[in-house]
């Protein structure tokens, strides 16, 4: 049976979008970032005359035009909102004290995070950011007991700093395989055809148990345990600190941080809906939880008590900055660092980071049965317009085996292409590059 998918992969050659068309804009932070050190020193001197110069015309204009009695005036005037004036003021230190905090609780140098990539992490990119003085994460989605090990194991010999091992919790929702797989497998043959490999046969299950993978991430031990699609039972936190292990949970909506901080995690990573891969809501449909860094990040600091990392959006100094007068005591950074030489991301969906402009990225469950932003490559259109999407994670496994083979044969129109909607942001080929720019922004 087929459901009238139709693959036409073709080779696009010279074409320019929105993204490519901004690229041309500079960065002013980026620009001097990699300025030399002439240019900076000339940069630096005229930048001073200039501001000397608006200085004197500011201290002219200012004895100019200051009526009488204005001091008494302008006290007048601000005396209604001296109390919101005051309770700013205490923010910039507030936030300080955190990020001091978060350092403190994940025992880095600086608090920013590599994004967890379920399926896209490598041992390069994860030793890379932890080397750096930040939290390195690699995402163990699917991996069973002996893998998870082994990864843990590769990762202690590329690098000697804290590291972060991610897993998504069960959901309850999840479908075992069944008589339906054979119908939604044949449903994605033209896939399957399209890189040469044969239509899977049914698995004795598309997921390691929980346990399992647990019972592994206890042997490794890493410095901290991110989970993602719910809340860590009492069980799994007691167990974590026990054996010395940080827990940090992931919150799309303020419900869910609350929900997270009453289970006794250790920091709430706020995903912003602008973030690349899978809405990792739990307490309500991800479609009904869509809600963007900006707004996300000062409730959830309002709400909790432990250290918020703002997450979606994120890509350079500006965004860390803002971050931090959010309200966040630290960042998760994913599609820049995806785009960097050292990530596990395949050169066509380098390309698509580099190419995709913020509005053109879109929310699909074509690849995964779940909620997910990247790019609209012709698999997410074919299988969208098929109307035939099985549920998560057979929709997943079934997908995830011609998109292995497609990312082998580098054919970006049939693999996940996650990105976050700041990814014309994303300009540095290098992930220590990338951190630097990150950290400018502290």
């Amino acid at each position: 049976m087929t459901c009238g998918i139709r693959i036409v992969l073709r080779q696009q050659h010279g074409t320019a979008d929105g993204a490519q068309r901004m690229r041309g804009r500079a960065l002013p932070g980026l620009q001097y970032a990699e300025g030399d050190g002439d240019d900076e020193r000339r940069d630096g001197e005229q930048g001073d005359g200039e501001a000397e110069g608006r200085e004197i015309q500011r201290r002219e204009i200012g004895h100019a035009c200051e009526p009488e009695g204005g001091q008494h005036e302008l006290h007048e005037l601000l005396d209604p909102v001296r109390h919101v004036i005051e309770d700013i003021s205490g923010l910039p230190g507030r936030s300080l004290d955190g990020m001091s905090e978060l350092r403190e609780i994940l025992g880095v140098r600086h608090p920013i995070l590599l994004g967890a990539f379920g399926g896209l992490s490598s041992i390069s990119l994860t030793a890379a950011v932890s080397d750096a003085g930040g939290l390195g994460a690699y995402g163990l989605y699917g991996y069973d007991g002996e893998r998870i090990r082994s990864t843990a194991a590769a990762l202690r010999e590329a690098t000697d700093r804290p590291f972060a091992l991610n897993i998504w919790l069960p959901m309850g929702d999840e479908v075992e395989p069944g008589p339906q797989h054979t119908v939604f497998a044949q449903a994605l043959e033209p896939f399957y055809e399209a890189v040469g490999v044969d239509v899977p046969a049914r698995p004795e299950r598309y997921l390691p148990s929980l346990d399992e993978q647990l019972g592994a991430i206890w042997d490794a031990a890493p410095a901290v345990l991110s989970v993602v699609f719910g809340v860590p039972s009492a069980e799994i936190v007691e167990e974590a600190h026990r054996r010395g292990i940080r827990v940090v949970g992931t919150a799309t909506t303020v419900e869910e941080a609350v929900a997270l901080d009453a289970a006794g995690v250790d920091a709430i990573i706020a995903s912003g809906s602008e973030a690349a891969g899978h809405r990792v809501s739990f307490l309500r449909p991800a479609a009904d939880s869509l809600v963007g860094t900006f707004a996300l990040v000062p409730q959830v600091a309002d709400a909790v008590s432990v250290p918020v990392i703002a997450a979606g959006g994120i890509a350079d100094r500006r965004g860390v900055a803002a971050a931090f007068a959010l309200g966040a005591q630290g960042v998760q950074v994913g599609t820049a660092f995806l785009r960097t030489t050292q990530s596990a991301a395949t050169d066509a969906h380098r390309a698509a980071i580099n190419q995709t402009a913020a509005g053109e990225s879109v929310l699909t469950r074509a690849m995964s049965g779940r909620l997910a932003r990247g790019a609209r490559n012709r698999a997410v259109r074919a299988i969208e317009a098929s109307g035939t999407i099985a549920p998560f994670p057979m929709q997943n496994w079934l997908t995830g085996k011609f998109r292995a083979a497609a990312g082998e044969q580098n054919l970006g129109e049939l693999q996940s292409l996650w990105l976050g909607q700041a990814a014309p942001l994303a300009r540095l080929d290098d992930a220590t590059a990338v951190f630097d720019e990150l950290v400018a922004g502290l």
